[in-house]
């Protein structure tokens, strides 16, 4: 996050403006170019680094909350960007005292709404909803509305392509 908008690692595009903004150089950013939607896409971010093993072990809502940074996963046009609820994504199988992070996402009150009044087919496809009998860590999220990801077990996720999602 900078400048309180989320570029997850993409910020090649944006790095000459939040210059402009750290040195408090208006004059510069009035000299920028707009940046153009034709322009080639960027990068893939960097590897997610995982911290080493040897951390406590904390609840699953927790785990949630630090993967989300306290902010919605989902990000439908309705969005309000905040953590507003703990969504199961395994509602065939009741929760446990202290859930797999990978059976639970973020979402605020609207998308929460919105994902639990979707057809379950489409709820599936978009990883909302994990088929009973399913491993929830191995079933695609479409994460925050613009790419695909594995919810881990220990409250990490991991990015993975499009041509890789099973859902």
């Amino acid at each position: 996050m900078w400048a309180g908008v989320w570029i997850d690692g993409r910020h090649h595009d944006a790095a000459p403006y939040l210059s402009a903004i750290a040195n408090d150089d208006a004059a510069q950013s009035d000299r920028l170019a707009p940046i153009s939607e034709a322009a080639a896409p960027p990068p893939p971010p960097a590897p997610l680094c995982r911290p080493s093993t040897g951390r406590p072990a904390r609840s699953a809502p927790a785990a949630v909350l630090a993967r989300s940074c306290g902010h919605c996963e989902v990000l439908t046009e309705s969005c309000r960007y905040t953590f507003g609820r703990v969504v199961n994504r395994c509602p065939a199988r009741p929760l446990s005292g202290n859930p797999c992070p990978a059976e639970l996402f973020a979402a605020c009150g609207a998308c929460a709404d919105i994902v639990t009044g979707l057809d379950p087919r489409v709820a599936s496809r978009s990883g909302y909803l994990v088929a009973a009998g399913c491993d929830p860590a191995s079933v695609p999220f479409f994460w925050r509305g613009s790419r695909w990801v594995l919810l881990g077990r220990d409250g990490w996720l991991t990015e993975i392509g499009d041509d890789a999602r099973s859902a």
